[in-house]
């Protein structure tokens, strides 16, 4: 099976990045059809996948891909959170966690769900990453305030059947806080890049915004179009 999602291949790279000699085991959180993890052992990638659901049924589309196109089906495992399964198989060191297809309130509850639980079981892990195509602003506020040893290690910005998403790595060793507003909005790292994408991407928010009349601005949308008008000119 060929991967053809660039969000999924993005994210497979950052983490082959992150080998070094070591075994790369991960938990990919909310799989859906378990296509990232089928990637990662078909490319060597990662040792070892745990995937993880909240329902039934997508964990069961998983498997059935899982025993279809994975080249080692044995090196996979698929839980559903809160069983006494998941508690058992997350009870050991992680190298990374992947959050992908959820926004960016959601995704910020379950990081720090994920890492108050690494801290209880004692045990470590080296990343997350993380991909979300809204309230990005409001997981970076929610990072810094609530979890500010995680960092902001990378940043990027990809476009797909024409949605802008972006995706972090958060590290405990080494990367950036996003302490302000600006960074908080754009990004510590995207503010240091600012790629085509991240101007095309923010060009079309900031005419979007100014399509709307003004007696339907709310003070959230002033301060988001103030924040646009500092960058992008």
């Amino acid at each position: 099976m060929i991967i053809t999602n660039k969000r999924l291949l993005t994210i497979a790279q950052y983490i082959s990045q992150n080998k070094k000699n070591q075994n790369i085991d991960v938990i990919d959180i909310g799989s859906d059809h378990a296509f990232l993890s089928i990637q990662l052992i078909n490319q060597n990638i990662a040792n070892y996948v745990l995937n993880v659901e909240i329902a039934t049924e997508p964990m069961e589309n998983g498997i059935s891909n899982i025993k279809q196109y994975c080249t080692n089906p044995s090196l996979i495992d698929n839980v559903i959170y809160g069983s006494e399964k998941f508690y058992q198989l997350i009870n050991r060191d992680f190298d990374t966690v992947t959050i992908s297809g959820l926004g960016g309130n959601k995704i910020a509850e379950l990081v720090v769900n994920y890492v108050q639980l690494f801290k209880k079981n004692k045990h470590n892990f080296n990343q997350f990453i993380v991909c979300m195509n809204n309230k990005v602003f409001y997981f970076r506020k929610y990072l810094f305030d609530n979890l500010p040893e995680l960092k902001i290690k990378e940043e990027t910005i990809i476009e797909e059947n024409g949605y802008f998403y972006e995706i972090l790595i958060l590290s405990k060793e080494n990367g950036i806080g996003a302490n302000n507003e600006l960074t908080q909005y754009f990004g510590p790292i995207n503010l240091k890049k600012r790629t085509n994408l991240f101007y095309k991407m923010h060009n079309n928010r900031k005419q979007y915004i100014e399509s709307h009349s003004l007696d339907q601005f709310n003070q959230k949308l002033k301060k988001e179009l103030k924040l646009l008008y500092e960058v992008i000119k």
